[in-house]
């Protein structure tokens, strides 16, 4: 589900594509969903019910629906609980069953899809923006402030 974030593949290439699909289905027996309709990819690594929202981003990530990606961000901010953090895992039916409170990994991920997201020249509409971030403008045009106590 990575290979295009890695840039091993082009997201739109057909072979990917049906891989994606086939990992986001139930004909991978490490694909869940659960009773809040939130599904995602896991593995044996945390067990079975236990989806990675790493897995969640990477979806996202691959998509160039803007449907989709909204779906998934919302999805994102539910399994949040109880902290507002990304976590290592998540159960599928009960959201204060995860592991890691904080996961580093996750969280950073997380915020590199958003800001991906955000200046898309597409996809920006699921971050709820009117027009994609200019990020180079952004953080060129930042000036510093010194405060004095």
């Amino acid at each position: 589900l990575s290979l295009p974030f890695l840039g091993f593949v082009e997201a739109s290439d057909p072979l990917f594509q049906a891989t994606r699909r086939a990992v986001l289905s139930e004909k991978n027996p490490w694909y869940f969903i659960g009773e809040l309709g939130v599904g995602g990819v896991g593995g044996p690594h945390q067990g079975k019910d236990m989806i990675w929202p790493m897995s969640l981003m990477m979806q996202a990530w691959t998509s160039d629906s803007i449907d989709e990606v909204t779906a998934v961000l919302k999805h994102l901010m539910l399994v949040t609980e109880p902290n507002s953090l990304m976590h290592e895992s998540f159960n599928k039916n009960d959201l204060k069953v995860f592991t890691r409170s904080w996961f580093a990994w996750a969280n950073t991920l997380f915020g590199d899809l958003i800001l991906r997201i955000a200046s898309h020249p597409t996809l920006y509409p699921a971050a709820n923006l009117t027009k994609p971030l200019d990020l180079d403008a952004l953080i060129h045009g930042w000036q510093p402030q010194i405060f004095m106590v």
